[in-house]
């Protein structure tokens, strides 16, 4: 109980010390463009939503001293009471009042202050607040009603930033004129009301004066010696140009892509003896025929008819468009028949061939290597014979 208690007082008296200097003077000019009107509900801003807990109760009592400080006369000085609710006090607490001077600043400005009759100029006005949440309210209490020039747009948008590391919030308000009078013009202040997001009180701040010089024309400016460049419209043929060659780097791009396509199809189709590319090549069909007769021996003709077979299957396979493997030899001859540019001498190779498989694999006969040197012949004439 002790600690917690010393640990509570130690908390009062940061508190009393971070808020006793800063609440001199609650009012000042917001800045060198902006002030602040009278009648502002001057009670400070704790930011205890960032620790999320209940603030402080506060409660200010005044009292006369008579302390004399450089002769002046007594003035009453307000004493401050905070009370930390104890079961909600952080270890840390930043209770540096946050009046509206130091959360909002607001800058205003016209681009270009100097422009011909019938011609464009924004005044533009940025709120920066330090409150960092987006629930700031920022609200136009009266926006410039010029007798100069007529209003042709509004633009605004909210964003967040940070600066020095520091988040802020900002909102943006821009007005689009158009000068229809020739003379020095004044902008008036622009009043803005502004909700603080954790008090929900309101105070109103006002922009600086702007000026406005409006010329007869460019001519006259630069006979005054100054220099105007008119803002560039988009041209609709600017803009057909941009899309057309935009059209014509696509079409390009998808023709090298489909010449590069069609060059790797066409190299696929090149076998080389490596086996690594594309197998609808005779040349690889007969070098690996080439290579079971070589391997085998005699007790490997099995193996070598058998796997002989499958090969010519696949070789029939992609080159007349049915699945070879599947089918019985009978089945395979009679789709052969129907194909064009088919001899008979081709066909009875074929038959031979799937002969000689079926006596290998079904009734387990052998071949001398006379029979075995005329079946190597006749499966290569079917590679190399066909049309």
């Amino acid at each position: 109980m002790p600690d917690k208690g010393v640990r509570y007082l130690s908390s009062l008296l940061m508190l009393i010390l971070l808020t006793t200097p800063l609440f001199g003077d609650f009012i000042d000019d917001l800045s060198s463009g902006a002030r602040i009107k009278s009648g502002v509900d001057s009670k400070p801003v704790t930011p205890y939503r960032e620790h999320g807990v209940r603030p402080p109760s506060v409660s200010e009592s005044s009292e006369d001293t008579s302390a004399d400080t450089f002769g002046e006369e007594p003035v009453p000085v307000k004493r401050l009471e905070i009370q930390v609710p104890p079961d909600t006090a952080p270890s840390v607490l930043n209770a540096t009042p946050l009046t509206p001077k130091d959360n909002i600043r607001l800058n205003v400005s016209v681009e270009p202050d100097m422009v011909p009759i019938n011609e464009k100029f924004t005044v533009k006005m940025v709120l920066v607040s330090k409150w960092r949440t987006s629930s700031v309210s920022f609200s136009v209490l009266k926006p410039p009603d010029l007798a100069w020039a007529y209003r042709v747009g509004q633009f605004s948008r909210n964003y967040i930033t940070s600066e020095g590391g520091e988040t802020l919030f900002v909102y943006q308000v821009s007005y689009e004129y158009r000068a229809r009078e020739e003379g020095e013009f004044k902008i008036p202040p622009i009043p803005v009301r502004v909700t603080n997001p954790q008090t929900n009180e309101k105070f109103e701040i006002e922009s600086d004066e702007l000026n406005v010089k409006v010329f007869r024309n460019v001519k006259d400016m630069q006979k005054q010696g100054y220099d105007y460049k008119k803002p560039e419209k988009p041209s609709p043929v600017k803009n057909i140009c941009l899309y057309t060659i935009l059209i014509l780097v696509l079409l390009i791009v998808t023709l090298v892509l489909l010449i590069i396509l069609k060059t790797a199809r066409k190299r696929g189709g090149k076998q080389s003896p490596t086996f690594a590319k594309k197998v609808n090549d005779r040349e690889y069909y007969l070098l690996k025929l080439e290579e079971l007769i070589k391997e085998s021996s005699d007790s490997e003709v099995k193996g070598t008819v058998l796997k002989s077979d499958e090969l010519i299957r696949k070789w029939l396979s992609l080159n007349f468009g049915f699945e070879a493997l599947e089918l019985l030899p009978r089945e395979i001859i009679d789709e052969l028949k129907e194909k064009k540019n088919i001899t008979d001498d081709y066909l009875s190779r074929l038959e031979y061939f799937f002969d000689v498989v079926d006596k290998i694999k079904y009734a387990n006969q052998t071949l001398n290597d006379s029979q075995f040197s005329d079946f190597a012949v006749r499966a290569k004439d079917i590679i190399n014979k066909t049309p």
